[in-house]
């Protein structure tokens, strides 16, 4: 099965097995022991983030229990945070790095990124309670399990959609606001808003496969790029905290300039693709998504009523 809901199906049925899926496959990578530990938290992470998207899609049917069952899952995901942490500067520098290769004097990085290494390392070191933490993250995954199992998901799409549109609404007023923005922190906020548009739109990806791949790629795109932003954030941000890290003066006034020019580049890449993911209103998007599942409804309906109605025709040529 996939991340995706089956028009033929109960959405409410569907949203539970979504899920269940999510977490299974989370607890079989947090269990396998002949995967990389620091990259089976990262994947089992980002399984977190899918099923947080899948409550927010069903939110305006779960009253309540919303709150407390995305802050459950925030929370289990923010338990393991802290081992992802440790590899993520060292990554933002050479990313960085690597962009502007040929416009960066050779060697005159070496040591900062030795010692970039070194901090990583013992960071890494730190974070010296990794099985006890996937131990509790393991008893948590079931007692989330069972309680995803016990709410009452809405089995309608008219609920669905108007938490589709509640997302698109945000997703549109963050683009809105980023377009005049300076400040990082609106871009990362702009970039959750993708994230969870992006989920909505793997859940939805079967009521009309073409047109949706399409839309999908451009929101994770975007949420890759306002990712790659905020990376640069927290890595300037570090740089400005601790910059004997850096290297010397000549050095971290190199890395500024190289991080100004990137994150100009990305929120302007960002922008551009914002400007074709928001053209529609949150009401016009919301009934077109309607309009495509209804199709898609009516379509997979077909080969039911087919299979019925061969089957009265077979029960009366056999009463004749």
């Amino acid at each position: 099965m996939s991340f995706s809901l089956d028009p033929s199906a109960s959405i409410a049925e569907e949203l539970k097995r979504a899920a269940a899926e999510q977490i299974e496959r989370a607890r079989a990578e947090l269990a396998d022991e002949a995967e990389d530990r620091h990259e089976a938290v990262h994947l089992a992470r980002k399984r977190f983030k899918k099923i947080r998207g899948l409550l927010r899609l069903a939110r305006p049917g779960l009253g309540e229990d919303y709150a407390i069952e995305n802050a459950r899952w925030r929370n289990i995901a923010r338990e393991l945070s802290v081992i992802r942490d440790a590899t993520a500067l060292l990554e933002t520098h050479d990313a960085l790095t690597s962009h502007f290769g040929d416009r960066i004097e050779d060697g005159i990085l070496y040591s900062t990124r030795q010692r970039l290494d070194e901090r990583r390392a013992e960071m890494t070191d730190e974070v010296t309670d990794l099985d006890e933490r996937i131990d509790a993250t393991m008893k948590a995954l079931d007692a989330g399990e069972k309680r995803l199992d016990e709410l009452s998901f809405p089995d309608d799409f008219e609920t669905i959609a108007e938490g589709f549109a509640k997302t698109y609404k945000r997703l549109d007023k963050g683009y809105h606001k980023a377009r005049t923005a300076e400040d990082s922190a609106v871009f990362h906020d702009w970039r959750k808003r993708a994230k969870y548009h992006w989920v909505h739109l793997k859940l939805l990806r079967k009521i009309w496969p073409e047109p949706m791949k399409a839309r999908r790629a451009e929101a994770k795109a975007l949420a890759d790029i306002l990712g790659d932003e905020h990376d640069l954030a927290v890595y300037r941000g570090t740089l400005i905290e601790e910059p004997k890290l850096f290297g010397k003066k000549k050095v971290q006034e190199l890395l500024l300039a190289l991080l100004d020019r990137r994150q100009s580049e990305l929120r302007s890449a960002a922008l551009d693709i914002g400007a074709k993911l928001c053209a529609e209103s949150p009401d016009a998007l919301s009934a077109r998504m309607t309009s495509y599942w209804e199709a898609a409804e009516e379509e997979a309906q077909k080969p039911r009523e087919h299979l019925a109605t061969s089957a009265v025709q077979d029960e009366r040529a056999e009463s004749s």
